[in-house]
């Protein structure tokens, strides 16, 4: 099926080329019939010829409904097929949004820092064209290092408008603030964090800081045993379920646990549904999902993790000595 976008445009010019044709052709034939009554100077001449342009207007409207028709024919099979396609894949997503949402055991109080088990990966633009991304269970999710930074950042009261305004801030209510500072210092990210390597050693990265103590866009790193990895550890998972992925329906889920007891403190499971089904027509397609679930876990545009995790395993709220 060729891209829905197209053929809505194509709706919409054809609609306007219609419109400009039928009130030329209206002035056009209004023309004929003011000439065939004017010029000829006997009534039954008038009257012939206003015959003849009235017939010569209703088959030049049986000619152009005919043309319009044609034409737009395959748009409307196009929209029809576009619009089944749509309503099976979204019962498909709306089936599994009824399994979405947050589920939390326990919450631990001032833990330093996190250990990550894998990555999510993706970039800026590879795989998001492709329904088996990992990523697209929660695609607006960092990825990368960016990930890794995500848990280090600190956090600030959001300002908006002219004056600064500071933004409502209730974490309760998943009213949060930004990475960015603007607002005051409301909540202190993570230490550090462990990243699992494939060969089972772990990388420790934290902040770093140039000699007038402002932080730095690289993150420290360094290796570190196994035996000293932080012990709550946070899993992004993919589901790689290839029936849904057909329906570009795509689910994940992001774990908690305790590594030392194997004992899970609290889950996210979050679905995707990109309704275009991939099309390419200026946009990325996991980069332009406006159905997702559950809404609530939605803090933001790349900070719902993080602002799921800091809720379960609290980061240490004092400044690091």
């Amino acid at each position: 099926m060729r891209d829905h976008y197209l053929a809505r445009d194509l709706f919409g010019l054809l609609g306007k080329g219609i419109d400009l044709a039928v009130v030329l052709m209206a002035v056009g034939w209004l023309l004929a019939a003011w000439f065939a009554w004017r010029k000829p100077k006997q009534t039954g001449h008038k009257l012939l010829w206003l015959t003849v342009v009235a017939g010569g207007a209703l088959m030049n409207v049986a000619l152009v409904q005919y043309a319009v028709n044609s034409a737009l024919q395959p748009l409307r099979e196009q929209k029809t097929a576009y619009q089944l396609r749509y309503d099976a894949a979204k019962a498909v997503f709306d089936e599994r949004c009824k399994t979405a949402g947050v589920k939390i055991y326990k919450t631990v109080e001032n833990v330093e820092g996190i250990q990550l088990e894998g990555l999510r990966e993706g970039g800026k633009t590879p795989g998001m064209d492709n329904p088996d991304w990992e990523g697209a269970g929660m695609p607006y999710e960092y990825t990368g290092k960016s990930f890794i930074k995500s848990f280090l950042f600190n956090e600030y009261q959001g300002t908006a408008g002219f004056n600064d305004e500071l933004q409502p801030y209730d974490p309760a209510k998943g009213l949060r603030g930004s990475f960015g500072g603007g607002g005051p210092l409301v909540g202190y990210g993570y230490r550090y964090v462990d990243v699992k390597q494939e060969d089972g050693s772990f990388i420790r990265y934290h902040r770093s800081f140039d000699a007038d103590g402002k932080p730095m866009q690289e993150l420290a790193q360094e290796p570190i045993p196994a035996a000293n990895a932080a012990r709550y550890m946070v899993r992004y998972i993919n589901d790689p379920n290839p029936e849904d992925r057909k329906h570009w329906v795509a689910g994940a889920t992001v774990a908690i646990t305790d590594s030392h007891t194997d004992e899970t403190l609290a889950e996210l499971r979050a679905f995707a549904f990109e309704q275009l089904f991939g099309s390419t027509n200026q946009r990325l397609p996991w980069r332009n999902v406006r159905q997702m679930c559950p809404l609530e876990a939605y803090h933001g545009d790349n900070k719902s993790i993080r602002f799921f995790v800091d809720q379960i395993i609290k980061p240490i709220q004092e400044p690091k000595k």
